[in-house]
């Protein structure tokens, strides 16, 4: 059996992409396990230009229990530090695959956050896909990151604690919620596996339309939420410009290193 692969580095955070049948096999694993808070990250450009100057966020990417790639500006730079070529799987693609795990164990999952009634119009469409899964959501107005400590909605934890879901699924700001979650999970002890997933839950919930195949297979799924959203022109520059800058200037300053 071949010695498995060593882990890219970039921006000083390990990356160890897996492809989507190893992604099941965890999740599996894991559902079936006493609880024990894993933690998956679908990482994106944005995010690891974010841990730059977020020391905290930095480490969360850093020791999460299992990162995917999102994005083709990072399977790219992924590709470019280490000559492989790494499998892309978005939030969506890990929801569905911990949703199918989820409804073949009659196991319970909760949607937290989202902007406005978009969790609770998400859940209500999942239910049909997926109709032995006992679902429930939270809004979660009120979580913010003040002064070193996170302010919470009242009763929000007991909230999820009551609820005792398996899996969550949360919606919030890109770092934000992986930071939640990995601040949290040690609070939540009923939940098996948690996700950040992003704006899923607005495409779920048929607000945003999702890019056509063809563009998602060319990884130009950016292009497309520009022209739907186009208030998200700086997130796209920043994954898609300012990235790669980072990238390249990170990998020169570490062959100067080495070559002295």
């Amino acid at each position: 059996m071949s010695a498995p692969l060593p882990p890219i580095s970039i921006f000083s955070i390990p990356i160890l992409p897996v492809p989507a049948d190893r992604c099941r096999s965890l999740c599996d694993q894991w559902l079936n396990e006493l609880p024990a808070g894993r933690q998956i990250v679908t990482l994106n450009p944005e995010m690891l230009v974010a841990a730059k100057t977020n020391p905290h966020l930095h480490a969360v990417l850093s020791h999460t229990d299992l990162k995917t790639i999102d994005g083709i500006g990072l399977a790219l730079a992924a590709f470019l530090k280490s000559g492989r070529l790494f499998p892309r799987l978005t939030g969506s693609d890990v929801m569905t695959i911990l949703l199918e795990k989820a409804n073949k164990k009659h196991q319970r999952v909760l949607l937290v956050g989202g902007k406005g009634d978009v969790s609770l119009r998400a859940m209500n469409r999942l239910k049909i896909t997926y109709p032995t899964i006992s679902f429930d959501y939270n809004l979660a107005t009120q979580v913010n990151w003040l002064n070193d400590h996170w302010e919470l909605d009242v009763g929000f934890l007991q909230d999820i604690r009551r609820f005792a879901p398996d899996i969550l699924l949360v919606s919030l700001s890109i770092g934000k919620q992986e930071t939640w979650i990995y601040d949290h999970l040690p609070l939540l002890p009923s939940v098996k596996v948690a996700v950040g997933i992003g704006g899923v839950f607005a495409f779920i919930a048929g607000d945003v339309p999702r890019a056509p195949l063809g563009w998602q297979r060319w990884g130009i799924e950016w292009f497309w939420r520009l022209i739907q959203e186009p208030r998200r022109i700086k997130r796209i520059l920043t994954a898609v410009f300012v990235f790669p800058v980072l990238v390249v200037w990170d990998r020169i300053r570490t062959t100067k290193r080495t070559t002295l």
